[in-house]
């Protein structure tokens, strides 16, 4: 007599996981297919096809957040599955409060990117877009994670305060109204501050930041407990940003992690990062830094900024990863033989560099020269990179890449 074998769940999942792969047309029609099997099928199915939602504010042919009301609205089951979420909410969403029929019903997600129209004739304050109270509901699902905030108006910083389970915060672009940030009340307050452990800022002004930083509870308490913060990402474009970047290190004391882009052009009136005072920005984190990223955009003859200086300040810290990604044009005196010898030779001064463990060094061309000027730049490893070369204590990675792209 026939008999029947029911496959364990964890292996019809991993059946549909598979078809979904290679996520091009072909697999979502598969996907779909695959709904039709069975009932066990139709749940992972929905799983894989659902679990991520892009509405972008362009291409008309694209889904957009209406697209997904009016599916939310017929199959409501639906926001059970959606665990991903990157909305780009276009002008003409601001007041369009019947999304907060169907968009209230998501409530798993774990990551979340609110992203609004950089055109300014587009933009509006953040207080007086009609779908707030939804998009503060996605904010506030208890189990995101990870939020990205990207061209919001006038963003009230209070209203990450029920956001308590966040583990990266990625924000671009936000200007921030100190005027509207009131306190949130006793009543909605969660029991505690929230525990960041990671950090992204970039085109924001490192004063707001701080501000941010500095704001409180109700109760007293911080909104954000900056203890808990192990990594933090940010942009400097403007030299007299630096002693506000300097004071947000004071603020965040137990950094193991810095990733910084920083421009070092002409337009700062020939001031590189020496004249800046990098290595003294640096200062509150050295105690307990282990990885510190560069990403440094030079115009100007000297390719590295007055880099190698800098890094021969940071006295006796504990670094473990160094990278530094450098994009420079063939204006540059990038061949120049001392600069990077100097950089050769701190790097590998154990008395500095104690603990330093890899160093990767990356180069972007952002104009491409000719044959010998690219030729030279690719031999630097070999002509003055060689103590790093031949270290036996230092992992050592060099690579030249297209910059422009």
């Amino acid at each position: 007599m026939a008999t029947s074998v029911r496959l364990p769940l964890e292996i019809l999942e991993s059946v549909v996981e598979m078809v979904a792969e290679d996520y091009d047309r072909t697999s979502h029609e598969s996907v779909k297919q695959c709904a039709l099997v069975c009932h066990d099928f139709l749940h992972f199915s929905r799983k894989v096809h659902f679990g991520v939602i892009v509405l972008p504010s362009y291409e008309p042919y694209r889904p957009s957040a209406v697209m997904l009301h009016k599916l939310l609205s017929t199959t409501p089951k639906i926001a059970a599955y959606i665990r991903h979420l990157e909305f780009h909410v276009h002008s003409s969403d601001f007041d369009n409060v019947a999304l907060s029929e169907t968009f209230g019903k998501i409530t798993r997600l774990k990551t979340l990117t609110l992203s609004f129209p950089e055109w300014y004739e587009d933009a509006r304050p953040w207080k007086d877009i009609l779908i707030r109270p939804l998009l503060l509901h996605l904010m506030h699902n208890p189990t995101l994670t990870h939020l990205k905030l990207a061209s919001v108006e006038n963003f009230a910083f209070a209203d990450l305060a029920r956001c308590v389970n966040l583990e990266n915060l990625d924000m671009y672009c936000i200007r921030y109204e100190p005027k509207i940030d009131d306190p949130v009340s006793e009543s909605d307050l969660p029991t505690s501050s929230i525990r960041l452990p990671s950090l992204s800022v970039t085109s924001i002004d490192p004063l707001e930041i701080s501000r941010m930083c500095a704001l409180r509870r109700a109760d007293g308490g911080p909104l954000i407990d900056t203890k808990f913060t192990k990594e933090l990402t940010l942009d400097i474009g403007d030299p007299e940003d630096f002693p506000s970047v300097r004071k947000l290190f004071d603020a965040f004391g137990n950094l193991t992690t810095i990733n910084m882009d920083i421009l070092v052009s002409d337009a700062t009136n020939g001031e590189d990062l020496t004249k800046i005072g990098l290595a003294s920005v640096l200062l509150p984190t050295l105690k307990k830094l282990k990885h510190l990223s560069f990403g440094l955009e030079i115009y100007q003859h000297d390719p590295l900024g007055g880099l190698s200086y800098e890094l021969e300040a940071l006295q006796s810290n504990v670094i473990e990863t160094l990278d530094i990604d450098l994009k420079i044009n063939y204006t540059s005196l990038c061949t120049r033989g001392n600069e990077w010898t100097r950089l050769d030779s701190v790097l590998t001064r154990k008395s500095v560099w104690r603990k330093l463990k890899d160093v990767i060094l990356t180069i972007g061309l952002i104009s491409l020269g000719d044959e010998d000027w690219t030729r030279a730049l690719s031999a630097l490893p070999q002509t003055h990179l060689y103590n790093l070369m031949s270290s036996k204590d230092i992992s050592f990675y060099f690579e030249i890449y297209d910059g422009r792209l």
